[in-house]
């Protein structure tokens, strides 16, 4: 069977930190007809927020030819290492607004 996927690197409208790290976590998400620019934005701001919990290397995408994924929207951040996740933070540490 032969399959083809086509991903397109979208620019972030701020500047993140770069760098690399050995896990990499990857979010997508369906945007909705006519909202891909607010989807933009709030991508934005989910690596800010990541970043500002150790994350490195936030890239944006976006998906062509994948069937019900095409039209998503990707964010790959990158972390140095499994204790750095917000996941791995103690209950209370994340809130809405971010990092306590």
């Amino acid at each position: 069977m032969l399959s083809t996927a086509l991903s397109n690197e979208i620019l972030l409208p701020n500047a993140h930190k770069s760098g690399r790290g050995s896990i990499i976590e990857v979010h997508l998400t369906k945007v909705a007809l006519g909202r891909f620019d607010g989807a933009i934005h709030e991508a934005d701001g989910v690596a800010t927020l990541l970043e500002k919990a150790g994350a490195v290397g936030a890239q944006a995408f976006s998906l062509a030819y994948v069937g019900a994924q095409s039209g998503c929207l990707g964010l790959a951040i990158e972390w140095p290492s499994a204790k750095a996740q917000p996941s791995r933070l103690p209950p209370g540490r994340a809130t809405p607004l971010g990092l306590r």
